[in-house]
């Protein structure tokens, strides 16, 4: 079976970036939550216990509070497949109602890495959710990432070092050349006539150098012209 793209990171990269242990519990995934919620000044209590309906008690996995009041419910899942979504669903619209939390409960997880089970579990919220309960897939909402993806900043950093060796050689470079200049302009106001076959020599010698590192400099001008081009032309959005 072909399945359509996929959005976001893949689930295991987030958890690496996330600095989670490989024996990961749901109660770790609830935690780094709460944790995340509460730098961003959300009032909040995890592991809410309540009667329900019917005699029985349900614990709430994060409720959010406004005034002290109950205004949100949470239910967290490790993977939001069919399972997750139809017991996750369920348990967040009977503690929103038990609660009288007012804004629209969430159920929140990761997506699974199986493509069979993620199509499945869109499935379910298709069939279950009916637009009473939020879904959001960690992975897959860059408000959640823990981190950039690794790798893009370390290229950064080498691209960084180095244009600044560049850009540190080019006074050297032009120093160098200035001074091979002068030293010629001096050869040539002495009179060629005048100049033994060493100076001369050395003359010639110079003026190749000189004349291979200007070609060297308008090469490179060019091929950074060039490159700043297609990178552009790449780079535009359609």
């Amino acid at each position: 079976m072909i399945y359509s793209k996929r959005e976001g990171i893949d689930p295991r990269d987030w958890l690496k970036q996330a600095n989670f242990p490989s024996n990961w519990k749901e109660l770790d995934l609830q935690q780094w939550i709460a944790d995340r919620l509460r730098s961003q000044g959300y009032n909040l209590k995890e592991g809410v216990w309540m009667n329900l309906p019917g005699g029985g008690r349900g614990q709430a996995d994060i409720v959010l509070y406004d005034n002290n009041k109950p205004w949100q419910v949470l239910e967290i899942k490790k993977l939001i497949n069919r399972e997750g979504v139809l017991l996750g669903t369920n348990q967040a619209r009977a503690y929103t109602e038990v609660l009288g939390a007012t804004e629209q409960p969430l159920l929140i997880g990761l997506a699974p890495w199986s493509e069979k089970e993620y199509w499945s579990g869109k499935n379910a919220i298709n069939l279950s959710a009916h637009n009473e309960v939020g879904i959001i897939y960690l992975n897959e909402d860059e408000r959640w990432f823990p981190s950039p993806v690794p790798g893009e900043t370390v290229a950064q950093t080498q691209v960084e070092r180095g244009d600044n060796f560049i850009n540190q050689c080019k006074p050297l470079i032009y120093q160098l050349i200035n001074s091979l200049l002068s030293s010629c302009c001096n050869l040539i106001n002495q009179g060629v006539n005048k100049l033994t076959w060493k100076q001369k020599a050395i003359a010639i010698i110079t003026l190749c150098f000189i004349s291979f590192l200007l070609s060297w400099s308008q090469g490179s001008k060019v091929f950074n012209s060039f490159s700043e081009n297609t990178i552009e032309s790449n780079c535009k959005c359609p």
